[in-house]
């Protein structure tokens, strides 16, 4: 049990820290990135406000200064800096500065800049096959609708594991074994330098931590590990944030949830991921956003150019990195594609910038 002031204090200093790291990756984006607007720039900030947090945390814990004070006072000065050195011109998605008007394109002249991939206009979408989309209730579409209950379905069967974990506490193995573990020893340590011993055989403690970090953040904020129970649920609404961004610009969004949806209703990540803390969901989530926003730079011009769209691609695949090992092998494969679909010549550049 604890107290009201020690609920209320928990929860202002959670509110601190989310509400000033997602309006400092809010104005980041803004800056760097003035042209995307809609999906693709929501998934762009929540990749930088999760690297932000992970950032800060490192910083404070390398110094054995990892306490809910420093934290929230290090995100509020963080939003004080970005307030005041983001104010000026913005920068251009290819990474130069001067704040130009994006050309026109897309629906009616208004699209987005050519380095990025704009939607379908309604009437194009509308005109697939030669006729219009078949409406449902509330004047949704079919495909909308069938998106929408594959979203459900894998949110209500996560949900019921999440449930179980609520009666009976986290019963996962990994996240018994070593998840948590390694989350709490930074909490009562105060540091992220440590080795956390938790077996004699497996040297698990050599895994990259990113995951046990961000599960560190919410047991220093709130002296609880109640926030554990829910963290993956917000990595799965990520993955579909991600996917839907993937599709979206040739009108293929539904397509695409879809099909992560099917992936992420997989057995073995329904009974593994809810309620514990697995980092299976966290490492496809940043993957799938990484792929989103190389598809989105893409654009209509067929081809990657080096500047903020690429860090941000990278910015994604390196968070994942640092979650799982296995990414290693789809950040190659993701490195090999970003060199050879950029311009010849270009190629340094980019490989600099991702």
């Amino acid at each position: 049990m604890v107290s009201a002031g020690t609920y209320i204090l928990g929860a202002a200093a959670l509110a601190a820290v989310l509400l000033s790291l997602g309006f400092s990756a809010f104005r980041l984006r803004q800056r760097l990135l003035p042209a995307w607007d809609g999906a693709p720039a929501r998934l762009v900030e929540a990749v930088v406000g999760i690297a932000l947090l992970i950032w800060l945390s490192e910083i404070l814990g390398t110094f054995n200064l990892f306490y809910a004070w420093t934290l929230v006072a290090a995100s509020l000065l963080l939003t004080g800096v970005t307030t005041l050195f983001l104010s000026g011109s913005a920068a251009s998605p290819a990474g130069g500065v001067g704040g130009r008007t994006p050309p026109p394109g897309g629906c009616g002249g208004q699209g987005p800049d050519p380095g990025i991939a704009p939607s379908l206009c309604p009437e194009q979408r509308a005109g697939q096959g030669g006729r219009p989309p078949t409406t449902g209730p509330a004047g949704l579409d079919v495909a909308s609708l069938i998106t929408i209950a594959a979203v459900a379905l894998v949110f209500a069967h996560w949900g019921l594991t999440t449930k179980d974990a609520l009666d009976r506490g986290i019963f996962n193995f990994d996240s018994l074994w070593y998840h948590m573990p390694f989350a709490v020893e930074m909490v009562q340590s105060h540091s992220v330098t440590g080795l956390h011993y938790t077996d004699t055989v497996f040297t698990n403690w050599f895994y990259p931590q990113n995951s046990e970090l961000l599960h560190a953040t919410g047991i220093l904020l709130t002296e609880r590990d109640t926030l554990s129970l829910f963290l993956n649920f917000g990595f799965l609404g990520l993955a579909f944030l991600a996917a839907w961004c993937i599709g979206r610009p040739y009108g293929r969004g539904h397509l695409s949830v879809v099909a992560v949806a099917i992936v992420l209703e997989a057995h073995t990540l329904v009974v593994r991921e809810p309620g514990a803390a697995k980092n299976d969901i966290l490492t496809a989530a940043l993957l799938l956003a990484a792929v989103a926003i190389l598809v989105n730079a893409w654009g209509i011009r067929r081809e990657l150019r080096p500047g903020w769209p690429l860090a941000a691609a990278g910015l994604a695949v390196g968070l994942a990195a640092g979650t799982k090992f296995t990414v290693m092998a789809m950040a190659g494969a993701l490195t090999v594609a970003v060199i050879v679909l950029t311009p010849a010549g270009r190629r340094w550049a980019a490989a600099a910038w991702w």
